[in-house]
């Protein structure tokens, strides 16, 4: 009887715990400089690039005044396993040079999505993009853009390489 005791004391405990990974949620702050607007890209699997901060079990990613950030950390940083994405809480902030952060509300994020994008002979580059703006910004910006919106190569190549 006690062996049968032991036995199911144990197999609720790893029932308890698969069921504690499927809703495990990862924090994220995207940090923007302060007033900016446009495209944004985190770009993935860069090398020699700075790895994904993770602080308090959030990733911070520090996007460059142009709103990019490349980074050589694995698009799946952070996950349980490359194939099983697990539930975000993502927010958004301006961020001051001396630290101050203020909320973007998210009704500000437009197209946000993963993606990946090369032309003939050169690297593929795998990111998350999005349009931080209102939605009649996005709207006129996709229409300016012939409909790539935030999926542009060269853009994403430009605003990695400005200084």
């Amino acid at each position: 009887m006690k062996k049968i005791a032991v036995s199911f004391f144990i197999l609720l405990l790893v029932a308890g715990a698969c069921l504690n990974m499927k809703d495990k949620k990862i924090k994220e702050e995207v940090l923007l400089p302060d007033g900016y607007r446009g495209c944004s890209y985190i770009v993935y699997d860069i090398s020699n690039t700075p790895k994904l901060e993770m602080k308090d079990d959030t990733i911070i990613y520090k996007l460059n005044e142009h709103g990019a950030l490349a980074t050589s950390s694995p698009q799946h940083f952070g996950w349980d396993n490359e194939k099983s994405s697990p539930n975000f809480e993502r927010h958004y902030y301006y961020a001051s040079k001396n630290g101050h952060k203020k909320e973007i509300p998210l009704d500000n994020i437009q197209s946000e999505g993963n993606g990946s994008s090369s032309k003939e002979g050169t690297a593929e580059l795998i990111f998350r993009s999005f349009y931080l703006g209102s939605e009649d910004e996005f709207k006129k910006f996709e229409e300016a853009s012939n409909g790539l919106g935030c999926l542009n190569y060269d853009d994403v190549v430009r605003k990695l390489n400005e200084k």
